[in-house]
């Protein structure tokens, strides 16, 4: 198909004519009198970078060094993960996947270093308070006194050493049918 002059140039200025609407200026849709349309180019389109967010998910993911942070509290029992869920906004399955180690991308050496840290320091004081404890005060104290002390200490003990993770227990259950005599069930004499 081949196209006159005057047949080409009413395709290009057609209102309908899609290119004409983004190169051309907007006062020559009308202008007839020109032989050959002025071309502009297009403005700078706006562009916005947005993050779309998954479904269930209400902000974007933690850096390492929050997840780090939040794992250093979380362990060390500064607060509580109920705590730390609440200043972070975030779900509370979040703080206790990222205490018990599951989730990725956390500095484990540097948790293990502040933690080793802590715990140095907690035994520390815990010999220099039993330096404190001596013999004649111990003497001194009712059986009453004296457990509290020892359950205390032995709190202390428990909190300071290092938990081995343990394996489920599993149950696991076998079921052996019932056994039955031959004259419980009917017989037929043929």
């Amino acid at each position: 198909m081949f196209l006159t002059d005057d047949q080409a140039r009413a395709r290009l200025n057609s209102e309908r004519n899609l290119a004409r609407a983004s190169f051309l200026p907007q006062n020559t849709k009308n202008d007839t009198t020109s032989r050959e349309p002025e071309l502009v180019p297009p403005e700078e389109p706006h562009i916005t970078e947005k993050v779309i967010p998954l479904s269930g998910k209400n902000r974007i993911n933690l850096t390492k060094e929050e997840r780090t942070n939040i794992a250093i509290d979380t362990r060390l029992g500064v607060n509580t993960q109920t705590e730390v869920a609440r200043a972070n906004n975030l779900a509370l399955l979040t703080v206790n996947n990222i205490h018990s180690g599951k989730t990725k991308g956390i500095d484990e050496a540097r948790v293990k270093e502040i933690t080793n840290h802590a715990r140095d320091l907690a035994l520390e004081r815990l010999m220099a308070s039993l330096g404190l404890l001596s013999d004649d005060k111990l003497s001194g104290c009712s059986a009453k006194d004296l457990s509290v002390i020892a359950s205390n200490m032995g709190r202390v003990v428990e909190k300071i050493q290092e938990k081995a993770e343990t394996p489920d227990n599993i149950n696991f259950i076998i079921y052996s049918p019932e056994l039955k005599q031959e004259r419980s069930f009917d017989t037929i004499e043929v």
